[in-house]
């Protein structure tokens, strides 16, 4: 396979960091830091659905700026809906450029019928594409 047409699935985490939408924003910063990352995915746990994700952003700006106590906002109030992702198959590239435009540093991965199965890092794919 040549360089630039790796895939995702080449350098995804396979055990991404992840809450459900009802779960509050001082569980989903505890997430943050046991996995050491800046974004958590929220899905649906029965079917595994990306919902959304919660980045360290909108903690600051969706709980603590506006002085609210993260014991009691759930993740759902906070989340960005619809977020970027891509998919196992999607190559380097593609998702680097669009890691770019979004200023992403990590993508959830999800499959065909949207359900999380990684995460993929900026880090992770750069030395691989430049």
């Amino acid at each position: 396979m040549q360089k630039n047409h790796l895939t995702v699935a080449a350098v995804m985490r396979t055990t991404p960091a992840w809450c459900s939408a009802g779960q509050s924003a001082q569980t989903v910063a505890a997430i943050m830091r046991d996995y050491g990352v800046h974004r958590v995915s929220v899905i649906e746990p029965e079917t595994g659905q990306l919902l959304g994700t919660v980045s360290e952003r909108d903690l600051c700006l969706g709980v603590v700026a506006d002085g609210r106590d993260p014991r009691n906002v759930p993740a759902q109030d906070v989340m960005r809906r619809e977020p970027p992702a891509c998919h196992p198959e999607s190559e380097l590239p593609d998702v680097r450029d669009l890691m770019l435009r979004e200023r992403a540093h990590q993508l959830p991965v999800v499959d065909a019928e949207n359900r999380l199965v990684g995460t993929v890092f900026l880090a992770d794919l750069l030395p691989r594409v430049g």
